[in-house]
């Protein structure tokens, strides 16, 4: 897979910038988790998961949303252990997401369910939630506390209302958005509006950090529901059309199927449900998907959620942590491209 240099650049400058704060989460999130006197095999567990962190998105705009609100030593010092435990959340949502997709890989390492069994991965993604709720308890974070647990109410009603969809070429567009506002938004929102409440900005400032977090998540899925047809398995690192082959209709396809195309799509996805050569026709839908407004429609629609974006920053926030925001948002706006 080619890296793509503005990335390398822009890890490095945010490396640089959030390397103190960024160590300082890493700290709560081995004092959430470990513990010498867990039982075989959860310990072993959850090392591999501290191991391999991931990119950790939804901490870094935390940390720098506080950075751009002017948070002082104290107030950084919580959102760190407050961005910890929403980056568990997040882990806990990934292994939980495994067992249903029944992965036994991500990013390239065996999964929990993968390695232990389903029933394992249950009850660590379990834990890994009663960790988050006790630390919360523990440091008296009540009202930062609530953002988080309305977003793991949102993140299981959003899945929870996504799969009942599955199959279902007759999603509309804002049903499609309602399944993400939940699954996908609820985190970035909940990031800049916990550092927002622990700098005790007004209440219309919290109201833009809202929104904001929001157009991070919409570009955040639309883009991989974009990249999910224009990219391929080498590119991307990862396996393309699985959400499409596990009966996930996203944007691009919910598009395509009230455009010109939608009769000859619709008999497609009959025929990877119950025809006699499922493969054969699943391999023909982006085609034609293509030859729609899908793609372009798609990122229109990430184009004005990253522009809403740029300018909610410019009207509450201010200095170098902006501009690492701004550019985190161009970075994944201009990189895809149809």
């Amino acid at each position: 897979m080619v890296k793509d240099p503005r990335q390398t650049e822009l890890k490095e400058r945010l490396k640089a910038y959030l390397s103190e704060d960024l160590q300082h989460v890493e700290a709560y999130m081995r004092d959430t988790l470990t513990f010498l006197q867990l039982p075989l095999p959860m310990r072993d567990i959850l090392e591999e998961l501290l191991a391999n962190p991931g990119k950790q998105f939804r901490p870094m705009l935390a940390l720098l949303a506080a950075h751009a609100l002017g948070a002082d030593e104290a107030q950084r010092d919580r959102i760190c252990h407050l961005a910890a435990l929403l980056e568990i959340v997040h882990l806990a949502s990934l292994v939980h997401d495994d067992v249903v997709d029944d992965a036994p890989l991500r990013r390239g390492l065996p999964t929990v369910q993968g390695v232990y069994g389903k029933n394992i991965a249950v009850y660590t993604g379990d834990f890994l939630l009663s960790r988050v709720l006790s630390a919360l308890l523990l440091a008296k974070m009540n009202r930062s506390g609530e953002e988080i647990a309305r977003a793991v109410e949102e993140m299981c009603l959003g899945e929870t209302a996504q799969m009942q969809a599955r199959f279902d070429a007759d999603t509309s567009e804002e049903q499609y958005l309602g399944f993400i506002r939940g699954k996908t938004v609820a985190l970035f929102t909940a990031a800049f509006r916990i550092a927002g409440l622990e700098c005790g900005v007004s209440q219309e400032v919290l109201e833009k950090l809202t929104e904001l977090g929001s157009c991070f998540g919409y570009v955040f899925q639309l883009r991989d529901d974009l990249l999910d047809y224009l990219s391929d398995e080498e590119a991307e690192g990862k396996a393309v059309h699985a959400d499409l082959r596990a009966g996930y209709y996203t944007m691009p396809l919910l598009r395509a199927l009230h455009g010109s195309r939608g009769e000859a799509l619709r008999t497609l996805l009959q025929e990877t449900q119950n025809g006699a050569d499922p493969e054969a026709a699943l391999k023909q839908i982006p085609a034609l998907v293509g030859e729609t407004d899908a793609f372009s429609y798609t990122k229109e629609r990430i184009d004005a959620y990253g522009a809403r974006a740029t300018a909610l920053l410019g009207e509450c926030t201010s200095g170098e942590a902006t501009e690492l925001i701004a550019a985190i948002m161009m970075w994944l706006t201009e990189t895809v491209r149809v």
